[in-house]
């Protein structure tokens, strides 16, 4: 059974996700983003990471209910944009709402939080410490069938916008889907081992992006207090887990039976807690009012797990079900990336996120597979394989001119 889940257009819902909620110390203002000279205080950027958290709240509750579910929301809008710059016809509009902006402005505004977003990858990613500064790191790819031509304007447009190279590979080989892998986990340092795309003789290009985060708390946890809890799953059942324990100056609020705190990074990046009232599932209402609630700081006794969790989300699966349909079966949809009539096939996002004493580190990644439409359907079958007759008629007077019983077609 799955979660009801708010609606791809609710306005507002993720607001709540990228606030900090009232007072605390102010931030300094964010420079700038470069391409195009779009800078974060633009509406095309609000519109583009307002519509990022919504449907990214959208999907994670729209998931089965009392399964784990992780994804990445900037990492599912980015590789949509990059499929949006060859989209045309109803599958434009189709992203155009699904990214809240449309044509040029979704491009830039798409461009500039891959920009933003690739503004900490100094040092080197090691699984074995998290580092005292965040680390992010955003990579685009793309992946054409040997031999398919796709147009240039769509591959310089994803080169300049997302940093998006174009490589090749043969999807019929099982060569093909070692290219995807590879690049999979080379760009999420090995947390995501493989290419969800599963390669199919029509498969003609992947879009690929990923994602590789780290970042230490500004408060680490004493890990002398770590230990075994018992855990309560949604269906009442209890498992042991190992959780951290500490007493913490915190910023705390509670709204409607949910309760919601605030643990910050070292630098730039914050990580929001929510509880909702015991034995009721999650609304985006209910954590966005939480999130807002937000305020002073509190000393409050927390308890979280330690977890390493990892999911697969079928993306197309979900977008399906809201109503989009045009790049799923619309040949016309895709134009601006070739003229062979292509359709999107699979639409899957990987995500794991590991939460320790120390901080979090995560990764995802986000493909979209699109192959090409096969000929239509015969509806009948005539294989002259046996002997036939052949007649040549005059259409004016219905004169037979020439009759045939072949029986043999290699004789002479």
């Amino acid at each position: 059974m799955k979660r009801a889940a708010g609606g791809i257009f609710a306005a507002g819902l993720a607001v709540a996700l990228t606030a900090c909620g009232g007072g605390g110390a102010a931030t300094p203002s964010p420079a700038p983003i470069p391409y195009l000279g779009l800078a974060l205080e633009d509406t095309a950027y609000a519109d583009a990471v307002l519509a990022t958290n919504t449907l990214g709240l959208d999907l994670l509750l729209g998931q089965e209910a009392g399964e784990n579910a992780i994804l990445s929301p900037a990492s599912l809008t980015i590789a949509l944009a990059m499929l949006a710059v060859g989209a045309t016809a109803d599958g434009e509009a189709e992203l155009d709402g699904l990214l809240g902006l449309a044509g040029t402005a979704r491009t830039e505004a798409y461009s500039a939080l891959t920009t933003a977003l690739g503004a900490y990858q100094d040092g080197e990613f090691s699984l074995e410490e998290v580092p005292g500064n965040p680390y992010l790191r955003v990579a685009n790819n793309l992946v054409v069938q040997e031999g398919f031509e796709i147009s240039e304007t769509f591959s310089t447009a994803l080169l300049d916008a997302f940093a998006a190279h174009m490589g090749s590979a043969d999807f019929s080989a099982p060569s093909g889907k070692e290219t995807l892998d590879t690049w999979v986990r080379e760009n999420t340092a090995g947390l995501i081992e493989e290419s969800a795309i599963e390669p199919t003789p029509d498969l003609r290009l992947v879009l690929q992006n990923a994602l590789l985060f780290a970042a230490k708390w500004a408060t680490v946890f004493d890990p002398s207090m770590t230990g075994p809890w018992d855990f309560t799953r949604a269906d009442g059942s209890t498992v042991s887990a190992e959780m951290m324990a500490q007493l913490m100056q915190v910023r705390y609020g509670e709204s409607g039976g949910y309760q919601a705190i605030e643990l910050p990074y070292s630098s730039d990046f914050t990580a929001y807690f929510v509880l909702p009232p015991e034995g009721e599932e999650p609304t985006p209402e209910g954590l966005r009012a939480a999130i807002d609630a937000i305020g002073a700081e509190r000393l409050v006794d927390i308890v979280i797990p330690t977890f390493d969790l990892a999911a697969k989300t079928d993306v197309r699966e979900y977008l399906e079900g809201a109503g989009i349909s045009a790049i799923f079966d619309d040949a016309e949809s895709l134009r601006g990336i070739s003229d062979a009539d292509l359709v999107v096939d699979q639409i899957a996002q990987q995500a794991r996120l590991i939460v320790d004493e120390d901080g979090t580190v995560g990764a995802a990644v986000t493909e979209i597979g699109a192959r090409e439409t096969a000929a239509p359907m015969a509806e009948a079958e005539f294989h002259a394989d046996r002997p036939f007759l052949m007649v040549v008629r005059h259409d004016t007077t219905g004169i037979d001119i020439f009759t045939a019983h072949v029986n043999d077609p290699t004789a002479h």
